[in-house]
């Protein structure tokens, strides 16, 4: 669980490297929050006391030695970022 920005969320995160492109490793990583997501708002002994929005999601990319803080790395992932929101949402419906 995430309290980040005083908001409940939830922090998922995989070490192992995943075959598959950018947007397909980034599409399953969500689909695999989101599922989990849906069991906590549905978990009886929770009492229905969890929700999420489920309308944003926030993309770290965690590897300091592939991946660093800086524009370049930013603009390399973009395309990806943006055919993922594409999948998720309606056309102009998200922001990066």
């Amino acid at each position: 669980m995430d309290r980040a920005g005083g908001r409940l969320g939830l922090l998922y995160q995989r070490k192992p490297a995943q075959p598959g492109t950018l947007t397909a490793r980034l599409c399953a990583a969500i689909e695999t929050a989101l599922s989990a997501c849906r069991l906590l708002e549905q978990e009886l002994l929770l009492g229905g006391d969890i929700k999420f929005a489920g309308d944003e999601f926030v993309f770290v990319a965690n590897d300091r030695l592939l991946a660093l803080n800086n524009q370049a790395t930013f603009d390399a992932m973009r395309n990806d970022l943006e055919m993922v929101a594409e999948a998720l949402s309606p056309p102009g419906g998200w922001e990066i």
